[in-house]
């Protein structure tokens, strides 16, 4: 038994409360419970298992008494989904992948199997002397071809569905066969609407019932009324009885999946758009059988067609890849430094080619690729070795004998003609490897100016006859001695390059004052103080020092004799 908190001891001395058990008998179920249900509301989890256990069968009850339930959820649920699509949509992605590909698979399957299909009537009636005379009509009236055969094939072809409110004649959806071009439903839906209340105004039939069909040329109209809504399919030939025995299938599934959207429709048809799969099956057709045709199965044809199809097909693309292997055979033989020894297509898009080929000739690659071939395809094996080819003839001239800027190499015949201006040393070099090119018989470098020659002969004639002057009884000279140095150090190199072997000669002098044993002695000074300003530049030369005072005087007028005359004179002299 449950004991409540009268019957525990006292506490602190505390003197019991003689009512506690007649409490405890009186109120003490409702203090469990009340704990109990506190419980369960201070707990979350509590709490949340409560609610679950009584949510689901709150909200199947109420689906199976109203709908109202549907029209109070559905905004905030519908909320709910896009708000979480659009802060997550991989998530949703991932979610509907495994329903969304089979669907498209399936979509895809069906628009191949009606092309398919298409593609059949029409070979069928190709090969057939049937067939070549619906030619002749489509010929004769305009008309395409396929539109003669489905006319004389078709047995019947629904062509067109509406689903029409059965109250107010508002069109809630519709969905047209492929190839027929979509009308206007709302208008036809209208008309239909009112051809059917003229005809119970006029005929004074009951209001339950209505028009189950209207014909037009080779068109039917086929309905099938509900209590909510109406179902019009048009028939391009006879409908059959099993059509329509579809529609009335047709329009009890909508009436039990649809029926309270019938009967609250307020003109928002977005509730019925996902009738379109239901509507969608009774675009049904069905074809005549060709006996022509019989005799051999379809699939005959169809392996027929695609067999010369592809017979074609593989023709026109060995021809294209014969073309462009000529092609590349002909660039590549007009290549000069390329002998082609032995070539052939092994595929249709590559081959194999064997040959020689000069090291400076054009690469083979290049003219695959301008006869539209992936030089990667051909088996290329090349030998090398040196043509004579007058291109490459002079190619490898201009390669081996490497011009200096403003000399041009050119070739007439077997003669290699030199032109310009060039370096002595240069033309040494040339004039020996121009005999080692292939091809190459004769040289002639008449027309090269030997720039160094030019350059000898001007150093020359600065250094040769020049005078330095001196003060009067003075061994150090006027003019600045780097000058000279720089010069006849540039004279040395350029009679180095040419080969020539000269020696430069040091002739002192002095005036008339003093006695002559002295002048002579200063003339050698000076003209060796020269002589060691020279050496100390690099001036290795042979240098001819000689001193000879006032004995050689130089002609001179009288006011310029003496100065003249304390000098030292450079001569240039060849050796040997």
């Amino acid at each position: 038994m449950t004991r409540s908190s009268s019957d525990l001891p006292p506490e602190n001395g505390q003197q019991p409360d003689d009512l506690g058990p007649l409490r405890s008998l009186l109120v003490g179920p409702e203090e469990a419970e009340i704990r109990s249900l506190k419980e369960r509301l201070d707990d979350p989890a509590k709490f949340a298992q409560a609610v679950g256990d009584v949510l689901i069968p709150a909200l199947r009850h109420s689906a199976e008494q109203e709908q109202e339930l549907d029209l109070e959820l559905g905004p905030p649920v519908e909320k709910a989904v896009r708000s979480f699509i659009r802060d997550d949509p991989d998530t949703v992605a991932d979610a509907i992948f495994p329903a969304i590909g089979p669907a498209i698979r399936k979509s895809i399957a069906a628009s191949l199997h009606g092309l398919v299909q298409s593609i059949n009537r029409s070979l069928e009636h190709s090969f057939t002397a049937k067939g070549l005379k619906w030619r002749l009509e489509a010929r004769r009236s305009g008309r395409p071809f396929a539109e003669v055969v489905l006319k004389h094939s078709l047995i019947y072809r629904v062509e067109q569905v509406f689903l029409i409110h059965r109250e107010t004649g508002l069109l809630l959806e519709h969905v047209v066969a492929e190839s027929v071009e979509s009308p206007d439903a709302d208008v036809i839906s209208a008309m239909l609407t009112a051809i059917q209340d003229f005809v119970h105004d006029s005929f004074e039939g009951p209001r339950g019932q209505g028009l189950d069909s209207l014909r037009l040329g080779d068109l039917t109209v086929v309905l099938e009324h509900g209590p909510g809504a109406v179902l019009a399919a048009v028939v391009r030939g006879q409908p059959p009885v099993e059509l329509r025995e579809a529609l009335v299938s047709t329009v009890e599934s909508l009436h039990r999946e649809y029926g309270y959207a019938f009967e609250k429709f307020s003109g928002d048809t977005a509730p019925f758009e996902p009738t379109r799969d239901q509507l969608e099956r009774c675009l049904a057709a069905q074809y005549a059988e060709d006996d022509a045709t019989m005799a051999l199965p379809k699939w005959f044809w169809v392996v027929l067609v695609a067999s010369i199809i592809g017979i074609a097909l593989w023709s026109w693309l060995s021809l294209q890849s014969r073309w462009r292997w000529q092609d590349y055979l002909d660039t590549l033989q007009m290549q000069p430094g390329v002998v082609v020894t032995d070539a052939r297509r092994t595929s249709l898009s590559g081959g194999m080619v064997r040959g020689l080929r000069d090291p400076l000739a054009a690469s083979p690659g290049d003219s695959a690729e301008a006869a539209g071939i992936d030089p990667a395809r051909i088996d290329a094996r090349w030998q090398p070795y040196q043509s004579l080819e007058p291109e490459l003839v002079l190619a490898r001239a201009r390669q081996i004998l490497s011009p200096p800027t403003g000399v041009d190499v050119d070739l007439d015949g077997d003669r290699l003609l030199l032109r310009g201006e060039a370096p002595h040393s240069w033309m040494t070099q040339a004039l020996t490897l121009a005999r080692a090119v292939p091809g190459v018989r004769e040289i002639d470098a008449s027309g090269v100016v030997d720039v160094t020659a030019s350059q000898y002969a001007a150093a020359v004639s600065r250094v040769d006859g020049r005078r330095l002057h001196f003060g009067a009884k003075s061994f150090e000279p006027v003019e600045d001695l780097a000058t000279v140095v720089s010069d006849v150090a540039e004279l040395q190199r350029l009679a180095g390059e040419l080969g020539v072997s000269i020696e430069l000669g040091l002739i002192g002098r002095s005036d008339g004052s003093g006695s002559s044993v002295p002048n002579l002695e200063l003339s050698l000074q000076r003209a060796r103080h020269v002589q060691d300003a020279l050496m100390a530049g690099g001036v290795t030369m042979a240098l001819d020092v000689e001193g000879r005072g006032d004995l050689d005087r130089i002609a001179a007028p009288e006011d310029r004799a003496d100065a003249e005359n304390r000098s030292v004179t450079l001569r240039v002299q060849p050796k040997g």
